[in-house]
Order: structure tokens, then C-alpha cells, then sequence
């Protein structure tokens, strides 16, 4: 042990331990030159030296187990618990300051019985109280059961959009445009246009329908006729949607 440090309360227990013997066998005053080097040691004034060497015992006494008496009873309980799944579930930090005001306004509305008494707990109740009530409810409280992940609808699945790599160099993957033409607003009547284009070499595809001219509500416009590409179409990637006005060729 350093010199510049003072003893421990169980290292100066021990100390004394060793020291009673020689004190009980000492005389008057071979005890007190004893008790004045015990106090330069242990750093304890006299009289403590004296009531620890004449106690029965040295050794400390286990410390006993703090009981706490509950203060809130299952009335507060109630109000909280109701308080609690009015607000949705809130965390404790955001509950304990509500919880006086909230129970009021439903006390108002018959959703929960509210006496003076327990008003006044829930006026006085602690952040750490309202913590373990929570934690108490939350072993209780009925989940919802978790499923786990279903596998991709079979039907979802024969659909080929979906996104594309730049760096893919197989042919027949496809890029979509979408572009709406109408006039100088986008209300009123209008057109769609579908594009497809080649991804990553730039080819088009002829389409049917659509364009500027389009009926409203057709419903063949932007289809891609087999056969018209640079390669069979095997997967489709959609890009961008865009509104176009009809006398300006600028996109917006």
C-alpha cells in the first residue's frame, strides 16, 4: 500500500485484529503508548480505537437487504397503465409529466376512475417508479405475433421490371421513359409516351400508341411488338417519369 494513501475500513479491521492481543496483555500505560500508535497507523481517533478494541467482534456486519414498502398501490397502477396506451405506448420520460393531465381529461370522459388520492400520487410519482411500472406492464401486455419474410408472389415473379446493373453486357435488357404530354398545365387532357431504349447501347424500340397525339385513356400505347429490337426484350428497368408541355419541346 502507498504512504501517501490511508488505510481501508477493512484493512484497519484487520490491523486491529492483529493489535488486540498485544493491547489486552499490556498494562495502563503500555495500552496507551499502544493506542497512540494505533492512531498514527489506522489514522481513527482514540476513542473510536477503544469502543472497536472492546467491541465483541471485529469483523463487519453484512449489510442487510434495503425493502422497500410499496408506496403506489394497483389503483395508480390502473390509472398509469390506461394513461399509457392512451398515448401509445410512450417511454417513461415522456409519460411521467403527462400523466396528471392525461388522466384528467379521460377521468372527464368515464375511461378511468380518478380519486383525489390518487391524483395526488400521480402529482408526486418519480421517473424511475413509472419506469418499473412499465417494464411490469410490458411482461403482461399481449404482442402481436412476427411472421417471417413470405417468399415472392409466383406471380410477381414472371413480371421481368426490375432494376438492372450499369455494368450489364448481356443483351435484351431494356430501359423504360415515361413522359406525359399535355398543354401548358398539367391538367386537362393529355397523352403518354413510353420509350423503351436499349440499356448501355442506346438502341430504341418501336412502340404503338402513345406520343403527343395520344387518345385519352388508350390503353395500347407504349407496347413493344416482338421481334422490333436489337434483341429479344428479357428484362425491363423503369427510369424516370416526366411531363412535357405540347408547344414547348423542353421537359420539365
Amino acid at each position: 500500500m502507498p504512504i501517501d494513501e490511508g488505510m481501508t475500513v477493512n484493512e484497519q479491521r484487520k490491523y486491529l485484529k492483529l493489535m488486540r492481543p498485544r493491547y489486552v496483555q499490556a498494562n495502563r500505560v503500555g495500552r496507551g503508548g499502544l493506542l497512540t500508535e494505533m492512531a498514527a497507523v489506522t489514522g481513527l481517533h482514540r476513542k473510536s480505537l477503544l469502543r472497536l478494541l472492546h467491541a465483541p467482534r471485529l469483523e463487519r456486519a453484512p449489510k442487510r437487504p434495503r425493502l422497500r414498502r410499496r408506496q403506489y398501490g394497483a389503483d395508480v397502477g390502473d390509472v398509469v397503465r390506461v394513461v399509457w396506451e392512451s398515448l401509445d405506448y410512450v417511454c417513461a420520460e415522456r409519460l411521467t409529466p403527462a400523466l396528471r393531465a392525461t388522466a384528467q381529461q379521460l377521468a372527464q370522459w368515464e375511461e378511468l376512475v380518478l380519486t383525489p388520492e390518487v391524483e395526488a400520487q400521480l402529482a408526486g410519482i418519480s421517473r424511475a417508479t413509472v419506469q418499473r411500472l412499465l417494464q411490469r406492464f410490458q411482461l403482461d401486455t399481449p404482442k402481436l405475433p412476427r411472421h417471417k419474410p413470405q417468399a415472392p408472389n409466383r406471380l410477381l415473379r414472371e413480371v421481368p421490371m426490375e432494376r438492372l446493373s450499369w455494368a450489364t453486357s448481356v443483351p435484351g435488357s431494356f430501359e423504360t421513359d415515361l413522359v406525359h404530354h399535355c398543354g401548358p398545365v398539367a391538367e386537362g387532357p393529355g397523352g403518354l409516351h413510353l420509350r423503351p431504349a436499349a440499356g448501355g447501347c442506346g438502341h430504341g424500340l418501336e412502340r404503338t400508341g402513345g406520343g403527343a397525339g395520344a387518345q385519352p385513356g388508350r390503353r395500347d400505347g407504349g407496347r413493344v411488338p416482338a421481334g422490333t429490337g436489337p434483341a429479344p426484350v428479357s428484362h425491363l428497368r423503369p427510369t424516370c417519369t416526366r411531363i412535357t408541355a405540347a408547344s414547348s419541346s423542353t421537359t420539365t
